[in-house]
Parts: C-alpha cells; sequence; structure tokens
C-alpha cells in the first residue's frame, strides 16, 4: 500500500494564511486592550461617583476597608478582562485549516479549495492515480490564483472593535477633561483611592472642641469623641476654628451619655466661636 500524495502549499497561499493569522490577533489584541480600558475607566467613574455620593450624604471620607476592598476588586476584575478578552484570544492556536475555513465562509467562490489545497499539503488524500494527482494540483494552482486576490479586510467586522476604541477613548478623555477642569477633584480621588488616605476632602468649615476642665480651667481632650465628666458638673466647651478655616454661621452640636440612652442636640452661632 502506497502512501498517499503529499503536495507542498503554494507560498502565496501559506503567506495568506499566515497574514490572516496575524491581522486576527491584532484585531483581537486592540479590540481586548480597548475593552479592559474602557472598563477600567467605568470602575474610575464608578468609584468617583460613590466617592462623592457619600461625601454628599454624610460629610464623611469613605472607610478605609471599603476602599482598599474596591482597589482589590478593580485589580481582580482587571486581570481577568486581560486574561479572558486578550490572552486566551491571543495565543489561541490558529491552524492553517482553521484559517482556511474562515476564508471559505466568507469568499463562497472558493468553494472549499482552499480547504482541500490545505488538506493536502498535510498529506491527507486518498487518490493516487496520475488523473487525481493532476486534478489536484490543478486545484492548488486555481485556489491559489484566486487567493491572492481576496481583500483580507472583508473577513473582520468593524464595528466591535470600533465601538471598543471610540468607548475607550470617550471614557478617557472624559478622564482628561476632569483633570484638566477640575484637577482638585482628581487629587482628591487619588488621595481617596490610591493613597488611602483616612482624611482626603478638603473643607472650608473645621472646629477644633476641646473640655474645660475644673478646678484650674485645664484643657483636655476628647479621646475617640469620649470624655469623661463627673456626673453633676457642669461641661464648658472651647470650640475653635483652626487658621485658615472658615467660621460657620451656625453649628449642630450633638452628643450622648455614657449609657448611649440619652441622645441630645444644640446649636451654637458664630458668636459662640472664637
Amino acid at each position: 500500500m502506497t502512501d498517499a500524495p503529499r503536495f507542498d502549499l503554494p507560498p502565496e497561499l501559506e503567506q495568506l494564511l499566515q497574514q490572516l493569522r496575524g491581522r486576527i490577533r491584532k484585531y483581537v489584541l486592540l479590540e481586548g486592550v480597548a475593552l479592559t480600558l474602557a472598563a477600567l475607566a467605568g470602575l474610575f467613574w464608578i468609584s468617583f461617583g460613590l466617592d462623592h455620593a457619600w461625601f454628599a450624604v454624610s460629610r464623611l471620607e469613605l472607610p478605609v476597608w471599603f476602599r482598599a476592598t474596591f482597589d482589590v476588586v478593580v485589580l481582580s476584575v482587571v486581570a481577568f478582562l486581560v486574561v479572558s478578552w486578550v490572552g486566551l484570544r491571543l495565543f489561541r492556536s490558529f491552524r492553517l485549516k482553521a484559517l482556511a475555513l474562515v476564508l471559505e465562509r466568507r469568499f463562497p467562490q472558493l468553494d472549499d479549495r482552499l480547504v482541500t489545497a490545505v488538506e493536502l499539503a498535510s498529506g491527507k488524500s486518498d487518490g493516487n492515480s496520475a488523473l487525481s494527482r493532476a486534478m489536484m494540483t490543478k486545484t492548488i494552482g486555481d485556489v491559489a490564483r484566486e487567493a491572492s486576490q481576496l481583500d483580507l479586510d472583508q473577513v473582520f467586522n468593524p464595528q466591535p472593535l470600533r465601538r471598543a476604541l471610540t468607548g475607550a477613548i470617550v471614557l478617557f478623555a472624559s478622564i482628561g477633561g476632569l483633570a484638566i477642569v477640575n484637577q482638585p477633584a482628581l487629587a482628591t480621588w487619588k488621595n481617596s483611592f490610591l493613597s488611602l488616605d483616612s482624611q482626603y476632602w478638603q473643607r472650608r468649615f473645621e472646629l477644633q472642641v476641646k473640655v474645660i476642665a475644673q478646678p484650674g480651667d485645664l484643657v483636655r481632650e476628647f479621646r475617640d469623641g469620649n470624655y469623661k465628666h463627673p456626673r453633676g458638673a457642669d461641661l464648658s466647651l472651647m470650640i475653635q476654628v483652626p487658621d485658615g478655616k472658615l467660621v460657620p454661621e451656625t453649628v449642630q452640636l450633638k452628643y450622648r451619655l455614657a449609657d448611649g440612652r440619652d441622645r441630645k442636640s444644640t446649636r451654637l452661632n458664630s458668636s459662640h466661636i472664637p
């Protein structure tokens, strides 16, 4: 039993398939990177919005643990997207037969002859007669001439790549616009989610509250918002405004006793604050 005849794949066909492989990988790389960057920019705006919304409601910074957890989630999401959208697709094995099938589906006029040529080059043939070999040689020659005229641009759908690139450009342009128009806001976000500062919002108003203890008018500090005061004795507070800060017109002072059951509040105006 003789071995099946083996035909060499014409250089123009091999070059065409190699070119298609390279363009597929370029397309996948560009789309994957663009989608990942768009997702990263989207996560930036989510964190930016959360920070501003929380401060508008509570006038406090987001907890450090929350911001640190958010950073870990962002890194995990970006790593997953890079692996799934770039790595796994970019390093797939694009066999010549699979590439030929892609061209056959896009260009029906090839009529399975390109796949046949690739299979013949791999030795997959049942024809051993002189007539069969002559027909196979003619088939390979014909498809090589037709393949040289194919436009590989028609293989790709430009819309997904265009949308991904547009999304990434628009989102990053918006971040660049924020950096130009409102650089302090971007610096606040950096201190919040990158530096993880415990206090990062710049406030125009700030009060320092201390206790005037008796006897002797001794100045005592609050420790973690708590101060032990003798039961039944008057409580005198010293409220000061640090240099560079504005004096508020009114202040609402809220407090509670040690047992936590008696919550009270009082209002002060600017005349009470030196």
